[in-house]
């Protein structure tokens, strides 16, 4: 099945895919920021938090699309089983609610979950005409570069208006509570940006300095300074339980959890 629908994926969809990895859709994001530096451009991205993504893939719309995709016959209809009459109940304190069957979903846990995701977002790069787009399974960030900020604001507005019937047609939703943009600017900022800003319908999207983006802290200069404060924070907390391990730990066992705990903070994202 990945085989199969490897060439037809978007080639910056880095998520639950060969070869790829959080760490080249950071690389990715970074080096058209420094581009535009070095153009003396601003660049301006929102980095977009979908609710519950997984949980939301309509039935229906992802047996459509496996069968656009060429994926028909038997395959299709093993796919439509795997999927559909799925029953579930909640059991609370030995009380059971009555059993429904699931419309929306995959299931999580599986192979086959993150890459019918993938699939079914695999067409939201195409409704953008004037941004640049990196996915990272429901993680998406889009973003625009250029010369003059009010443009810009208008750009993404306009994607993102674009964007919200792309949700609502395909019954996914955007935690607006959770979305965020940042300017990068190496010059500064401009004087003329008072008074702008980022909407989602009725909804204004905050602007921040700095932000989680698949595991790193990016800020809009940079220079990495949020992300080695939180490594910090990260690398004291295993200090002190490798202290606290020390006496009860042989020194092969130690290593071990130095492995586990500490060195993953200090290699991820490293290159950049």
């Amino acid at each position: 099945m990945y085989k199969y629908i490897e060439p037809f994926l978007y080639p910056r969809q880095f998520g639950f895919r060969s070869k790829r990895s959080t760490t080249q859709a950071v690389i990715e994001l970074n080096a058209d920021i420094i581009e535009s530096y070095e153009n003396k451009d601003i660049t301006l991205a929102t980095f977009l938090d979908l609710s519950k993504a997984f949980d939301t893939i309509d039935h229906n719309i992802i047996l459509y699309k496996l069968e656009r995709y060429g994926i028909r016959g038997t395959p299709l209809g093993w796919f439509r089983s795997y999927l559909t009459n799925r029953p579930q109940y909640v059991m609370y304190t030995n009380i059971a609610s009555t059993t429904s069957i699931m419309t929306t979903g995959v299931p999580q846990g599986s192979v086959l979950g993150p890459l019918l995701f993938i699939i079914y977002t695999n067409d939201l790069p195409h409704c953008l005409t004037k941004t640049k787009c990196i996915l990272f399974a429901d993680d998406t960030t889009i973003y625009a570069s250029g010369k003059s900020l009010p443009v810009l604001y208008n750009t993404i507005n306009t994607e993102l208006t674009t964007l919200a019937d792309w949700f609502k047609a395909n019954k996914l939703s955007l935690n607006v509570t959770k979305t965020v943009y940042m300017i990068f600017n190496k010059l500064g900022r401009n004087p003329i940006d008072a008074g702008l800003y980022i909407k989602l319908g009725d909804d204004i999207i905050k602007e921040v300095t700095h932000t989680k983006f698949l595991g790193l802290q990016i800020d809009n200069q940079l220079n990495w300074n949020e992300h080695l404060k939180h490594v910090k924070s990260k690398l004291s907390s295993t200090l002190y339980a490798l202290r606290t391990a020390k006496n009860i730990l042989n020194p092969k066992q130690l290593v071990t959890v130095y492995n586990s705990i500490f060195q993953p903070y200090l290699d991820y994202g490293i290159i950049l």
